[in-house]
């Protein structure tokens, strides 16, 4: 495991920090650089952001909307955001959206995802939903709803937007409200959104597993 994470840091990746456990027995190990301006090797305890480990938190608080029947999961996902979405694309349903058979097209919003050096100059931003809607503008469908399955972001950054409309709060308020808390995740946390941005995605949480669902210390995006 640790010759696995080694060799770090290098043009892509900064540092890792892994935990494994089982009834076997656990193991955790880091490599690389936790904190780059100061060149120190991260802890097992440091604090990061737990990326699109969020996707579960998302979809944890639609279905609890749709149990609540304020969501319905046939229902098109125009239907709850009109005009989001280009109007020549076909209904979209919520169903369609959480398993990653919605068609939509992969869309370039400047988060410099294959830029190493860009990704980190703006991992703290979130897309807009004007962002989105000008990224999709002269897009074609990757394929008809529910033809086929394709993992995409959007589908999960729309499933977000769609929790602040339907329940009026922002989306860090309701994954804190309905998953944090009651599960107890103590060093897990959805951070609010900057004011200039719309749906922010993300948690965070901590080591001991014991203590977080999804990790170390992490926050979501």
């Amino acid at each position: 495991m640790q010759a696995s994470i080694s060799g770090l840091p290098n043009p892509v990746i900064t540092g890792s920090v892994v935990d494994v456990g089982g009834t076997d027995g656990s193991w955790s190990g880091v490599s690389g650089l936790g904190d780059v301006a100061r060149g120190t090797a991260p802890t097992p305890d440091a604090r990061f952001r737990i990326g699109s480990v969020t996707k579960v938190f998302t979809a944890v608080v639609t279905l609890q909307l749709v149990a609540e029947h304020r969501i319905s999961l046939d229902r098109s996902i125009q239907h709850y955001l009109p005009g989001v979405l280009p109007a020549d694309f076909p209904p979209i349903s919520v169903a369609q959206l959480l398993d990653h058979t919605s068609g939509l097209p992969g869309v370039d919003v400047g988060d410099d995802e294959n830029d190493p050096a860009g990704f980190v100059a703006h991992r703290f931003d979130h897309p807009t939903t004007a962002q989105i809607e000008a990224a999709l503008g002269g897009l074609r469908m990757s394929f008809a709803p529910g033809t086929a399955q394709q993992y995409n972001g959007i589908n999960y950054f729309l499933l977000g937007t769609l929790i602040e409309q339907v329940t009026g709060h922002s989306y860090a308020a309701e994954v804190d409200r309905r998953v944090i808390r009651p599960l107890r995740l103590g060093d897990t946390e959805a951070p609010p959104r900057p004011t200039t941005t719309s749906a922010g995605r993300g948690c965070t949480g901590t080591w001991p597993s014991t203590r977080t669902a999804p990790g170390p210390r992490t926050s979501s995006t």
